[in-house]
């Protein structure tokens, strides 16, 4: 990960892929986002920061698609359009 590389908390990448901070966690531990995590002082727990590079990376490679997207597809292969 580059040292001038852009972090966000947790929850504001969560906000942003709509989705929830666990769900941001869980991404981050399969490796669909990258991330680094700081060790805490004393009795702070630790925090995540989320790389904003595989936020854009994982946004412009996934996409769901609509029901009428799906089915038009579905035709497609069936016929070979």
């Amino acid at each position: 990960m580059k040292t001038t590389e852009k972090m966000i908390d947790v929850s504001q990448a969560a906000n942003r892929l709509g989705v929830s901070i666990a769900t941001v966690y869980r991404m981050m531990e399969d490796g669909r986002l990258g991330g680094v995590r700081m060790k805490g002082i004393g009795s702070m727990k630790c925090s995540c920061k989320v790389s904003v590079d595989s936020i854009e990376l994982l946004e412009k490679n996934s996409r769901v698609l609509s029901l009428y997207e799906e089915e038009t597809l579905q035709q497609m292969k069936l016929f070979a359009i």
